[in-house]
C-alpha cells in the first residue's frame, strides 16, 4: 500500500492533490456525498471515471467481489471508508460499459472529518499472465504442483502429477506437503518446506517420492518461487528418473503456445519443460556465428523478428535471413524447436 496512507490529515486538499498527481498508483479523494474531489490520471484511467458521482459510477459498472459475487450495502467499499474502516488490498471486479471485466485492488481510509481516500491498482494484466501460466502448467508433461508459501498447502496440481501419483485432485488440494506424504525422506521435506517458505529456488538430482500402493520412485526435483494473486507460492516439479526422457517433439508441442505469448509466467514453464530433455543435440554453439547466437538467444526469449531487429539494430529482412541459416544449421523447422535447442545450452534464460 502506498505510504500516502500515513499522511498527516493536517495537509491541505491542494497539497494532497500535488502529491497524488505524481503517484503511479490510482489515487482519489471523495466527500461524504461520494462526490469525487480529486482523481489523478492513474485513477481516471483504471476506473474510467467521468463526471458522475463516484458511488453511482461504481454501481453502474457493477462493482462486485473478486469472484463476481454481489456486494451488500455493508460491504460497499466507499461506505466502509466513510464510516472509519481502513481497507487494505480489497480485491474487486468492475464491468465496463464495453462488457469487459477489470480486476482491481482497492485500499482506503478516512483522511479527516470530510474527506475519504481511495487507492486503486489494476490487477487485470496480472490475472492475464496467471491465466497463461495455468494453461501451460496444466498441459506440462512434468508432474507439477503449486504450493502456498504461507500455509504450505497444495493449491493446484496438474494432470501429469495426478497420473504420476495415481490419485485424484481432491486428495491433494488444501492439504499441506507433510499431510499428502509426497516426499519419502523427512530431511528432504524439511528442505523443500524451507525453500517454499522463503521463496527460494531448489533442485535435487534424486528425491524419493511416495506413490499409491507403497511404491517409492526416484525423481529429479525442482522448486521455483511464484508470485500469484493468491500470494507468494512455489512451483514444484518432478520427473521420474527411471522413465525415458520426453522427446524433442513433445517439448516443442508443449511450449509452442508459450513462445507465441512470450509472457513472464510462460517463460518459467518453458524453462522447466526444456530441462526435461536430457539428450544433447549434435550441433554446438561453435556451429553458429556470433550474430546467429545472438538471434537464436532472442528467439528463445520469445521475441519475434521485428523485436529482434530492433534490439540488434539490424533490418527485419536480415533477421529473417539469419533465422533461415539457423534452421539449416540446427536442422530444425520451427522457432519452438530452435528455442528448445538454445535453452538447453543456457541461451535466452
Amino acid at each position: 500500500m502506498t505510504n500516502l496512507l500515513g499522511l498527516s490529515t493536517g495537509l491541505s486538499e491542494e497539497q494532497l492533490q500535488v502529491l497524488f498527481s505524481a503517484s503511479s498508483e490510482g489515487l482519489l479523494t471523495f466527500d461524504f456525498g461520494t462526490n469525487v474531489r480529486f482523481a489523478n490520471a492513474a485513477a481516471q484511467r483504471i476506473l474510467d471515471l467521468g463526471d458522475e458521482n463516484l458511488r453511482e459510477h461504481l454501481s453502474n459498472r457493477q462493482l462486485s467481489g473478486r469472484d463476481g459475487s454481489a456486494l451488500t450495502s455493508a460491504q460497499e467499499p466507499l461506505t466502509r471508508i466513510l464510516r472509519g474502516d481502513m481497507l487494505t488490498d480489497e480485491r474487486l471486479c468492475l464491468t465496463l460499459e464495453s462488457g469487459a471485466d477489470i480486476y482491481i485492488s482497492l485500499s482506503g481510509m478516512l483522511l479527516n472529518n470530510f474527506l475519504g481516500l481511495a487507492i486503486v491498482r489494476d490487477l487485470t494484466p496480472q490475472r492475464s499472465a496467471e491465466a497463461l501460466f495455468f494453461r501451460n502448467f496444466n498441459k506440462s508433461p512434468a508432474a507439477s504442483l503449486v504450493v502456498s508459501a504461507e500455509t504450505l498447502e497444495v493449491l493446484h496440481a496438474n494432470t501429469s502429477l495426478l497420473q504420476f501419483l495415481d490419485c485424484a485432485r481432491y486428495e491433494l488440494l488444501g492439504r499441506s506437503l507433510s499431510e499428502v506424504r509426497l516426499l519419502s525422506e523427512a530431511h528432504v521435506l524439511d528442505l523443500v518446506e524451507e525453500s517454499v517458505r522463503h521463496c527460494s529456488s531448489l533442485s535435487s538430482a534424486s528425491v524419493k517420492v511416495n506413490q499409491r500402493g507403497g511404491f517409492v520412485r526416484l525423481v529429479t526435483f525442482s522448486a521455483e518461487p511464484l508470485k500469484l494473486e493468491q500470494g507468494p507460492c512455489a512451483l514444484l516439479s518432478f520427473v521420474a528418473q527411471a522413465e525415458p526422457r520426453y522427446t524433442e517433439e513433445q517439448l516443442v508441442q508443449a511450449i509452442q503456445a508459450v513462445l507465441e505469448d512470450g509472457l513472464q509466467f510462460g517463460h518459467l514453464v518453458m524453462d522447466k519443460l526444456t530441462q526435461l530433455s536430457g539428450d544433447e543435440a549434435q550441433q554446438s554453439l561453435a556451429d553458429l556465428t556470433e550474430r546467429e547466437v545472438q538471434v537464436v538467444a532472442l528467439i528463445a526469449q520469445g521475441y519475434h523478428n521485428k523485436k529482434i531487429a530492433s534490439d540488434l539494430q539490424i533490418a527485419e529482412q536480415t533477421v529473417r535471413n539469419y533465422v533461415t541459416k539457423i534452421y539449416d544449421k540446427l536442422q530444425v523447422h520451427t522457432r519452438a524447436e530452435a528455442a528448445v535447442w538454445a535453452r538447453r545450452r543456457g541461451l535466452g534464460a
